[in-house]
This record gives C-alpha cells, structure tokens and sequence, in this order.
C-alpha cells in the first residue's frame, strides 16, 4: 500500500531530493515538468537598478542590507502642538536628517501651528506649517529639511522642534525622524 506525501508527518518527513549534494545558499526551483534544480537564492542574486549610484552594492541583499543599517528612526513628541512648546529628539551619531513625519492625536482650531527646526547649535532646518483647517486625528505632515542636515556626534546633539502656540485646542503631535548614517 503506498504512503500519500500528505499523509507523512514527524521522523517520516524527508528533505528533498539532492540536499545532501547541495550548496550552500541554493533553493531548489521547479522548472514545470516535473523537475527542477538547486540554484542561488534570488535575492542574493537579482541586480539592482540603481541609477543615482546611492548604494554601494549591486545586489538585492547588498542594497537591503545597506538600507536598513544605514537608516534610523528617532521619535518623539509634543504634549500640545498648539501651544508654545519644544521638543529635542537626541541625535548620538554623525548622520544626515532626511526627513521628520508629524502625526495630529487630534485636531486643532483658529489657526496653523508653525513648527521650527534647528540643530543643537542653532543652525535653521527649516519649518513646518501644522494647518488646522481639517486636521483630524491621524492627520500627517512631512517636513523636509531645507539646509543644515548634518549631524556630527558630539557638536549637534540633538534635533529642536519648536512649535509658535498659534493655535487653539489640545493636540498631541507625534514626531519622527528618518535619518541617515554617514
């Protein structure tokens, strides 16, 4: 009586065929006809299109690796963005601010909140206008830095958010800052 592969569980259960002859890093791939081959593993293996020359390697896993070792998040966030308030996000290593995500808790009324960004030292980042008209809970902006971006661990130690108080209502705003390792 013949044993269904289905039907096969625990110490039954087998690698397939051609494993023990197999190299490292190589999955086996069906051709379509009933057979197949042990080849590299695709990421490892797809070029990437890279046209601004940002990163260095030239393969999927390189360019992922890169990507996610290079980049942080840092977060913070203010108790009422409509009031006069700041909000220093600590920066402990040389990188280049790239952007900062701000998300309302909440709405807020009568008119824009301004949102100021500097360095530790002063140097302008630029700023952010919060809108009231139509904010709601959820409601996100994303600041881009105009100028000053470089952070040098130990001189620029953190980023300041400063928000005018120019409006009314009580909003919690959340912030987060994508930053790049240099």
């Amino acid at each position: 009586m013949a044993t269904l592969h289905s039907t096969i569980t625990g110490s039954d259960n087998h690698e397939p065929k051609g494993v023990e002859s197999a190299l490292a890093n190589r999955v086996y791939v069906s051709n379509g006809t009933g057979s197949g081959s042990w080849t590299l593993i695709p990421s490892a293996s797809s070029s990437v299109a890279d046209p601004n020359n940002v990163f260095t390697g030239t393969n999927v896993e390189s360019v992922l690796y890169e990507l996610y070792q290079t980049r942080n998040l840092i977060e913070g966030s203010f108790n009422d963005v409509a009031s006069v308030e700041t909000v220093l996000l600590p920066v402990p290593f040389n990188c280049v601010v790239e952007s900062i995500k701000m998300i309302l808790a909440g709405s807020i009324t009568t008119a824009n909140s301004i949102v100021t960004v500097t360095r530790s030292d002063g140097a302008a980042m630029g700023s952010q206008t919060v809108a009231f008209a139509g904010s709601a809970e959820g409601t996100s902006f994303t600041f881009v830095p105009t100028g000053n971006t470089l952070f040098t661990a130990g001189t620029h130690n953190y980023i300041k958010l400063v928000s005018d108080g120019g409006a009314s209502g009580v909003s919690k705003m959340y912030v987060q800052a994508l930053v790049r390792r240099v």
